[in-house]
């Protein structure tokens, strides 16, 4: 992942563990990202929400 977005895996980690703490984001067993699509529709426009008409 961190090769993908020109960043180091440290900056990955570091990313994802705020994402996980702020519930964005949790992992699996199988250590799989699952998104939180409710909050994320809430703070962003990630899926197609405008977070100013909510």
């Amino acid at each position: 992942m961190a090769n993908a977005i020109c960043t180091t895996r440290v900056t990955v980690t570091r990313m994802l563990g705020k994402l996980q703490q702020q519930g964005l984001i949790s992992r699996s067993g199988d250590r799989h990202l699952i998104l939180n699509k409710d909050v994320f529709a809430s703070t962003s426009d990630l899926f197609g929400c405008n977070p100013q008409g909510v």
